[in-house]
């Protein structure tokens, strides 16, 4: 008596699985890639008690933990900041929301420091976005 030859599977590889990871991977680093300024950069902001939410577009200015200045994540001098925020805010009766310059200071830092980058902003005539983390309450039992 003869069998039928049995047929071997064959291994087929799911291609459109592989188009859907393909385009989340893609839409993952296309918005993590707006994080990458600040990456590498310790700061820890001073508390508020109420704070509002402000989207970040492109002008930051970050004084980090050792006091160094950054400017859209690339170490700057203070003494260059006005100089750089001149390149990129628009002058005259510009909107608002295109003069918006978020700073962002860490904790430890002294006050002169950030009074130095804030007379920067407004001299370049930026509008000047403070961050802050909102204060957690603690519950007392």
């Amino acid at each position: 008596m003869k069998f039928a030859p049995r047929r071997k599977p064959k291994a087929t590889i799911p291609i459109a699985a592989m188009a859907d990871i393909a385009m989340l991977l893609v839409i993952f680093f296309l918005v993590t890639s707006r994080l990458m300024n600040e990456a590498g950069i310790k700061v820890k902001p001073p508390g508020a008690e109420h704070a509002s939410v402000y989207k970040a577009k492109e002008k930051s200015i970050i004084i980090d933990e050792n006091g160094e200045t950054h400017f859209n994540g690339v170490p700057t001098a203070p003494q260059e900041i006005r100089r750089a925020l001149l390149e990129v805010i628009p002058q005259g009766n510009a909107p608002t929301e295109e003069r918006m310059v978020t700073v962002k200071c860490d904790a430890g830092r002294p006050y002169d420091e950030l009074v130095d980058v804030i007379a920067a902003v407004s001299e370049a005539g930026g509008e000047i976005v403070l961050t802050t983390e909102i204060k957690k309450e603690t519950r007392k039992n």
